[in-house]
């Protein structure tokens, strides 16, 4: 994956939401084609984790990033992170 750190940084509130779920979507898609240990797919989890942490205006998708981080941890390749009723699957 191709994510430019500084411009997500940099990003106003609603670039960002809508770019953090585009990279969130892609990884879900990538966990299921990839090896669930590529360095990279593990690299990306931290970083998105520190992100949000740094920006309390999408700390929303705190969640989404930590079942993303629990799912890989446990090797699980079929990954469900978008919410039903409020409630992630």
């Amino acid at each position: 994956m191709n994510i430019d750190w500084n411009s997500l940084r940099q990003a106003n509130t609603t670039e960002l939401k809508g770019e953090l779920f585009g990279i969130l979507q892609t990884l879900a898609l990538e966990v299921q084609e990839r090896d669930p240990d590529d360095p990279e797919l593990l690299a990306t989890v931290p970083r998105l984790a520190e992100l949000i942490g740094a920006r309390p205006d999408v700390s929303s998708y705190s969640e989404l990033v930590s079942t993303l981080a629990r799912q890989l941890a446990s090797g699980t390749t079929s990954i469900t992170l978008w919410p039903i009723r409020g409630k992630l699957l």
